[in-house]
């Protein structure tokens, strides 16, 4: 969704609600200040409980497909968590059927970096379905280590999930590359681009074997 505040007028950027649809209507932003970002930053430093922001109309389409049967895979990078949080919120309410198997990967440079980790993982207490992995590329330390895209062809195999996919450019399309690599047909692999250049430019051609997709 588009966003404007009043510190900032006539600059609209855009967020991703990062909860499920709730009875009251309400919406959850998680926003980074980033350096020269004057939308993130009047969020983070200066909006207040009772501040009102404009908000455009919904776009996208990471929205969950009632395809039951596949399993779910999750890629998340930085505050991309945020739309996968709020999908995989979905899948726990039950309103797409019965619950399946879900793997979410989260990844970040460093350890520091590894935003909304320990919510998740409370998230997968809760839900025997949920597996939750994080990795870093910039720093060793115990557990996972490499860029998503390296992470996600270590694990798997992914060709019969649904995949939904949210995160920095680069990140996304290395991570769409490797999926597409290990036999994942591209109609299964969901992300929003926006009005990103690297993004809407085209993947490349697919691998021989993702012509005649048969799933």
């Amino acid at each position: 969704m588009s966003i404007e505040t009043p510190w900032v007028p006539r600059q609209w950027r855009q967020y991703s609600p990062a909860n499920a649809p709730r009875p009251n209507s309400e919406l959850t932003f998680h926003v980074r200040a980033v350096r020269e970002g004057k939308v993130s930053n009047a969020l983070v430093h200066h909006a207040r409980p009772g501040d009102p922001v404009r908000l455009g109309p919904p776009e996208g389409d990471m929205v969950l497909r009632p395809t039951r049967q596949r399993d779910l895979l999750f890629v998340a990078g930085g505050t991309g968590l945020a739309p996968i949080r709020a999908l995989i919120e979905e899948v726990a309410q039950g309103s797409i059927g019965d619950a399946r198997e879900v793997s979410l990967f989260i990844g970040a440079r460093t350890a520091d970096e590894l935003y909304g980790l320990d919510d998740m993982l409370r998230m997968s207490q809760r839900h025997h379905w949920l597996r939750v992995r994080a990795a870093v590329s910039d720093e060793r330390i115990p557990g996972l280590e490499g860029t998503l895209p390296e992470v996600l062809a270590e694990f798997g195999p992914w060709y019969r999930h649904e995949a939904y996919l949210c995160g920095p450019p680069q990140m996304l399309s290395g991570a769409v590359h490797a999926l597409r690599r290990h036999g994942v047909p591209p109609r299964h692999i969901h992300y929003d681009p926006w009005d990103t250049p690297v993004l809407t430019a085209p993947l490349g051609p697919p691998p021989p074997d993702e012509e005649d997709d048969q799933l």
